[in-house]
């Protein structure tokens, strides 16, 4: 779909069972999501991610666009589709969880089975 950027490891994603690392079978699978400029997460747009209270996406870029945009909604589309592949600093480095990206995941369910790409 496009740019591999989140990864959520098995674990996460269902914690009830017991992954092969913890079995002794082997190691535990992740699952990667990806994005694109003008389909984000789920390939409907970024306004699921931005509206998202599981994704720190929208405050951080408030609070930190990226140099020479505005903090809006409309800025951080003009950024994206400039081509950049790393949103690190407005998602990560804003502590978004494991667990917060499954729970976004679970928000919509019907359009990550196929934006997700088992390792």
């Amino acid at each position: 779909m496009g740019q591999v950027y989140v990864e959520v490891t098995g674990e996460v994603a269902n914690g009830g069972i017991m992954t092969m690392a913890e079995s002794g079978g082997g190691t535990e699978g992740t699952y990667w999501l990806t994005w694109t400029a003008s389909g984000g997460f789920t390939d409907t747009g970024w306004e699921t991610a931005w509206g998202s209270s599981n994704v720190p996406l929208s405050g951080a870029w408030t609070n930190n666009p990226a140099a020479g945009y505005g903090n809006t909604y409309e800025d951080f589309i003009a950024y994206v589709s400039t081509g950049i592949d790393n949103l690190d600093p407005w998602l990560d480095g804003y502590g978004w969880s494991s667990e917060a990206k499954w729970a976004f995941i679970q928000e919509n369910p019907n359009i990550f089975m196929n934006c997700t790409t088992p390792t």
